[in-house]
C-alpha cells in the first residue's frame, strides 16, 4: 500500500477514536470523580459501598437492584459536588434525566412511564417557577437551576407521587444542616447545598419503599 494512501487511511481513523474518547468522556462521569479531593474519592466510595450493601440485603430482584446502584451513584457523586463546590455539573444531571426515562419506559423502571414522565415535568416545573419567583420578586437566586434540573431528574427516577415526601424531606435535612452548624460554629451560613439534601432525602424515601 502506498504511503499517501496508508496516511489517508489512519488520519480519519485516529480522529475518530480521538472524537470517540472525547465523547466518552464527556458522557461518563467517571472523569467528574477526580475534580474531587482523594480524601473525599474515599468518602464517596465507602458510602456507595454502604448503600449498595444496603441494597443487595433489602432487594431480590437483580435488575431492580442493578438500577438503583446506578441512580445512588448518580446521586452521591451530585450531593458531593453540591457540598464542596455547591456545582451540580450538567454531565450528571442531564444524564441522570435520560437514564431516569430510559430505565422506566422499559419493564423493569421504578414507575411506570407515564408518572416518570409527570415527576420530571412537575419536579422540573415547580423548582423553575421558584427559580423565576425569586429572580422577578427577590431580585436574587434563591434556587440554583443546577436544583431545578436535579429534582427533574428524581421526578422522572421516581414519578411524581413520592416528589412531596422527597421534598419535604430534603427541607427538613436542608435546616438540620442550618440549625447544626450554627449550633455547632455559631455561624449563620449563607446558602446550604440543597442538592445534596435532595439526593440523601430521595435515597432515604426509596430505600423506605422497598424495604418495606
Amino acid at each position: 500500500m502506498p504511503l499517501s494512501r496508508c496516511c489517508f487511511i489512519k488520519t480519519p481513523l485516529l480522529s475518530f477514536l480521538n472524537d470517540f474518547l472525547v465523547f466518552i468522556k464527556f458522557c461518563l462521569p467517571f472523569s467528574l470523580l477526580f475534580l474531587l479531593p482523594k480524601t473525599r474519592r474515599k468518602q464517596l466510595a465507602i458510602s456507595y459501598l454502604i448503600i449498595c450493601l444496603y441494597w443487595f440485603f433489602s432487594i431480590y430482584s437483580l435488575s431492580l437492584l442493578i438500577i438503583l446502584s446506578i441512580l445512588s451513584f448518580y446521586l452521591l457523586m451530585l450531593s458531593f459536588f453540591d457540598a464542596d463546590y455547591f456545582l451540580l455539573p450538567n454531565t450528571l444531571t442531564y444524564w441522570l434525566i435520560f437514564l431516569g426515562l430510559l430505565c422506566n419506559y422499559t419493564a423493569y423502571g421504578l414507575v411506570s412511564f407515564e408518572y416518570a414522565f409527570y415527576g420530571f415535568l412537575g419536579g422540573t416545573g415547580l423548582f423553575y417557577g421558584i427559580y423565576l419567583w425569586g429572580y422577578f420578586i427577590c431580585q436574587k437566586c434563591i434556587l440554583g437551576f443546577g436544583d431545578v434540573k436535579l429534582f427533574g431528574a428524581i421526578g422522572a427516577w421516581c414519578g411524581f407521587e413520592k416528589l412531596p415526601y422527597i421534598l419535604l424531606l430534603g427541607s427538613f435535612l436542608g435546616l438540620s444542616v442550618y440549625f447544626a452548624v450554627l449550633i455547632t460554629i455559631k455561624d449563620h451560613i449563607k446558602k446550604v447545598a440543597f442538592g445534596s439534601c435532595l439526593s440523601f432525602s430521595t435515597l432515604m424515601v426509596l430505600g423506605c419503599y422497598f424495604s418495606s
